[in-house]
């Protein structure tokens, strides 16, 4: 609670409260944290002892050990490698534009209304929230349920839903892979933002999704809200994106801090795997597809981010009756 940005003042009292309270119990496991790490040299118990798992507390700090692992072991040497390139984005030939009658329009708005100047200002505090978030609030996401809730992954039920998606092509050199997900990210958000035939703004929604096989990431994804499920507008002749529809489908899925590097996914999706293959209820039938799950703002804290990794699975009961996985979106 004490680390939750979104805890009342009284929630955060009551914390302090019960930690006095129980402040005798509490000095008896930092003792014992303290002699499994110094008098056994078991830092894993300290750890546990401190930070019993399940606990935002133990999220926060495997979260700041996720992302010193990807940072020395993933993202530095592949820099190193590739000398940085890709990851200045290139300048603009055109310095941006400013719409001086927008603004003075939008204030005359404020003036006449204040009510709306005092929901801009709550607007952006919620989003300035988002910092420290580990799912962003506000945005509409995905219908699912939680059909199995394991120790370190869920099976989830999925309501049918629209995405528009455009390629994105897999490389082996961190910048260029920094910037051609940049750029899809842009095609999308542009998109998402009445850069359409349409010229229709539709709300942001979560979480971008990013399609992942044995050589990469080969496309991401934005979820449409729901009112626009059925009736898209058209995207630009010249963009490559494609609407298409979901399926409702059951899905294994395991979640993880920091940041989705490539050598990251494959840590996950072994996890993962390893997961669904002692569940004897759900079966992942193709096991060379994936979708990354990313849900949170560029801005929010790498050790916050909520990342998942998820794979389609079927029921051991109903896999007789079932000849072709249906894992990719309906064109």
């Amino acid at each position: 609670v004490l680390i939750d940005v979104d805890a009342t003042q009284e929630q955060r009292v009551d914390a302090v409260r019960s930690l006095f309270e129980r402040r005798n119990e509490v000095g008896e496991s930092l003792r014992s944290a303290v002699d499994a790490a110094i008098r056994d040299r078991d830092l894993k118990k300290s750890k546990d002892i401190l930070y019993p798992k399940g606990t935002e507390a133990r999220k926060l700090v495997d979260g700041l050990d996720a992302v010193r692992r990807q940072v020395v072991t993933d993202i530095i040497p592949e820099i190193t490698k590739s000398g940085g390139r890709g990851l200045v984005p290139p300048q603009s030939s055109s310095a941006p534009s400013f719409n001086a009658s927008k603004i003075i329009s939008q204030l005359q708005e404020y003036q006449a209304d204040p009510n709306k100047l005092k929901q801009s200002i709550t607007d952006a505090q919620e989003e300035a929230k988002n910092v420290f978030r580990r799912t962003p609030t506000g945005l509409e996401m995905p219908t699912y349920s939680v059909l199995v809730q394991g120790d370190d992954y869920e099976i989830r039920e999925y309501e049918p839903y629209t995405i528009a998606a455009t390629p994105m092509t897999s490389s082996s050199d961190v910048g260029m892979s920094v910037a051609k997900s940049g750029n899809a990210f842009n095609t999308l958000a542009g998109y998402i933002f009445g850069n359409n035939q349409e010229k229709q703004a539709m709300s942001m929604t979560a979480p971008v999704e990013m399609t992942v096989g044995d050589k990469g990431a080969s496309d991401m994804a934005f979820v449409l809200p729901s009112n626009f499920s059925d009736s898209s507008p058209a995207p630009m002749a010249d963009d490559d994106i494609t609407i298409k529809k979901v399926p409702g489908q059951i899905l294994a899925v395991r979640e993880f801090p920091g940041f989705a590097t490539d050598m990251e996914i494959q840590r996950q999706k072994d996890f993962l795997l390893s997961s669904v293959s002692k569940d004897n209820d759900f079966v992942a039938p193709d096991q060379s597809s994936f979708r990354v799950l990313q849900w949170n703002p560029p801005y929010t804290l790498p050790w916050l981010r909520r990342n998942e990794i998820c794979t389609k699975v079927l029921r051991v009961a109903e896999i007789s009756e079932t000849t072709e996985p249906d894992f990719e979106p309906e064109e």
